[in-house]
């Protein structure tokens, strides 16, 4: 994908009540040009966006959550 935007399980709640869960989109340039799309576009202008090594993040889980808790005090 080049230059669009991408969206990876996303839950949406309303009321506190899951209404969607694991929602993919992908919007590729120039497939809406609505309003709401231009408003995003320029909500979305020099957002980064962040992608975690979750099998790296798992790995120290348990040891990261002890040291914070010891340097916390909790």
């Amino acid at each position: 994908m080049d230059g669009g935007i991408r969206f990876d399980r996303v839950s949406v709640a309303y009321g506190g009540t899951t209404v969607l869960d694991s929602l993919d989109l992908t919007v590729e340039p120039g497939e809406v040009t609505d309003a709401n799309a231009v408003a995003l576009t320029k909500l979305m202008d020099g957002v980064e966006i962040f992608a975690p090594d979750w099998t790296e993040i798992d790995k120290n889980l348990q040891s990261d959550v002890e040291d914070w808790k010891t340097a916390t005090g909790s």
